[in-house]
């Protein structure tokens, strides 16, 4: 892109359904993680000790496993299949308060120390890559190319970093440089 930051047409649409995503797991995570995670380190009763292991287990389980999990419960055939969520925004929400929830709502409890941050092994790359128009006629591969124009522009890429800091003290996604 050149002569400043721009933004497609085409993108609006779907930079706004990401945002809002994103921005309403971290909301529910928190209205649901936080007061049940002062109400766990809070109290003791029977059962505390497995709720916590539930706990642990569920911060140390990867991104990987918990989207399995997430599929096996709003699937036809799973607890939550009534709902009509599988592959819709609001799965992705509900995916994402499991994973974020759980750190969100005990952040302060749990004394823990970060060991490592900011290592490649440890970051969980999003990726654009345009459509091959030869193999796939139907695409719109001018909209494409907009779009990844667009997630690479320098001034994308700082309202992408920047989304999530004024509500949680830190940003939710980190751009590549």
């Amino acid at each position: 892109m050149t002569g400043g930051f721009s933004m497609p047409n085409e993108v609006c649409p779907i930079l706004r359904l990401s945002l809002w995503v994103a921005g309403t797991a971290v909301c529910v995570a928190g209205v649901i993680g936080v007061p049940l995670g002062l109400w766990l380190g809070r109290s003791r009763f029977r059962g505390s000790r497995a709720a916590w292991a539930a706990v642990y287990t569920g911060m140390a389980l990867p991104p990987v496993v918990v989207g399995l999990l997430v599929y096996l419960l709003l699937s036809r055939s799973g607890p939550f299949g009534f709902l009509g969520w599988l592959y819709t925004p609001s799965a992705m929400i509900f995916a994402q308060v499991l994973l974020r929830g759980t750190f969100l709502s005990l952040r302060e409890e749990l004394e823990l120390v970060v060991l490592s941050e900011g290592d490649a092994l440890l970051r969980n790359r999003y990726s654009v890559i345009t459509v091959n128009t030869q193999k796939h006629a139907h695409v719109n591969a001018a909209a494409a190319k907009q779009f990844a124009d667009f997630l690479t522009d320098p001034g994308a890429k700082k309202l992408i970093a920047a989304f999530g800091v004024d509500k949680l003290g830190e940003p939710l996604f980190f751009p590549e440089k």
